[in-house]
């Protein structure tokens, strides 16, 4: 477990240890008794819970944020192109779809998928927010409409196993093209900068600089 674990109740703890030795089914994003114990245990802390679960439907780490977020712990390295086999699983207190820092997280993480639980005033699931990694495509992910609860795919493991596939022929185009890094050049620049040197020659060097490294 980490994160916010500051003044739980040891009960409460138990409750989240608990979790992290459940084993979802593969086949799906996350079974129901699972969204229910996660949104109840999340509404009376009043934190976000989240969990990261592997391919094979093990939890590995289970994480408590506050009541607008949630801190990924270090993932460690990985390979450029390759998926983690991993899907992040957390509650939303403020019945908000996925925000701009979770889909960030999925495509910089490259997980498989990130999903959020909203929850009603019982504590009881209410939409579940899904978004894939989209490997090659902009803007990186494919996001879902909300499912109610009973409605998830089935599906998982055909579509983790396309992941693979578009992430394969996504290595194999970036090694047909050369396999060269790709960079963005910023530039910023003071009224009194500009007066010395107009910011297209100082970008236009800084870009064959780029060439001339490699």
């Amino acid at each position: 477990m980490t994160g916010n674990l500051n003044r739980l109740k040891p009960a409460q703890l138990d409750r989240l240890k608990k979790l992290g030795q459940r084993r979802l089914r593969p086949e799906s994003i996350v079974s129901q008794e699972f969204a229910r114990q996660i949104t109840a245990l999340s509404q009376e802390i009043g934190r976000q819970l989240g969990v990261l679960v592997d391919r094979q439907g093990h939890v590995l780490d289970t994480m408590v944020g506050d009541d607008s977020r949630i801190w990924i712990p270090s993932l460690g390295r990985e390979r450029a192109q390759r998926l983690r086999g991993l899907r992040l699983i957390h509650t939303h207190l403020k019945r908000e779809p996925l925000t701009e820092e979770d889909l960030s997280d999925l495509t910089l993480l490259r997980l498989d998928a990130a999903c959020a639980i909203t929850m009603d005033e019982h504590g009881l699931p209410e939409n579940f927010h899904l978004a894939y990694i989209a490997p090659g495509q902009k803007p990186g992910y494919i996001l879902e409409q909300p499912f109610r609860p009973g409605q998830l795919p089935e599906d998982l493991e055909e579509r983790f196993a396309e992941l693979d596939q578009q992430f394969r022929q996504f290595e194999e185009v970036t090694r047909s093209a050369g396999g060269m890094p790709r960079a963005i050049l910023v530039g910023v620049y003071t009224r009194e900068a500009r007066k010395k040197r107009l910011p297209e020659e100082s970008i236009a060097e800084l870009k064959e600089l780029c060439h001339t490294a490699g």
